[in-house]
């Protein structure tokens, strides 16, 4: 846990509160930070927060290995870029990741899902198609 707080400090910030805030709970559990330091340490999480931190993480890294494998099948990298050769192929898998995406929504995210989707473009402020896509 030490190691990869030290490591993540090389990088840039990428507004990853979800990591943070779980590896700030596992740092903080008392067998782990009383090997870091002999003083009482300076954060306290409740037991609700953290389960929390730990429920919202795995279904952070849930999502993230499910979006590891979109981008293995499509061919493209972690901001969705990909070789010209690629991009049709790319568009046509990428639509149809969103379209199935949005029929396992539940009824009140299919619109939150449509907008979220990671793999837009920018300038796509269209609204999810109606009825059973």
């Amino acid at each position: 846990m030490q190691q990869y707080l030290i490591r993540q400090t090389g990088y840039p910030w990428d507004a990853d509160v979800i990591n943070l805030r779980a590896a700030l709970v596992g740092i903080t559990t008392p067998s782990i930070w009383s090997k870091i330091s002999p003083e009482s340490c300076p954060v306290v999480f409740s037991d609700e927060e953290r389960e929390a931190a730990r429920a919202e993480s795995q279904e952070w890294i849930e999502s993230e290995q499910l979006l590891s494998r979109v981008r293995e099948h499509l061919d493209i990298d972690i901001e969705g870029g990909t070789e010209p050769d690629n991009f049709e192929r790319a568009v046509e898998g990428n639509r149809q990741f969103r379209m199935q995406m949005l029929m396992y929504a539940e009824e009140g995210q299919r619109e939150i899902s449509w907008h979220n989707w990671p793999y837009k473009d920018n300038e796509d402020n269209s609204m999810p198609p109606s009825g059973d896509s």
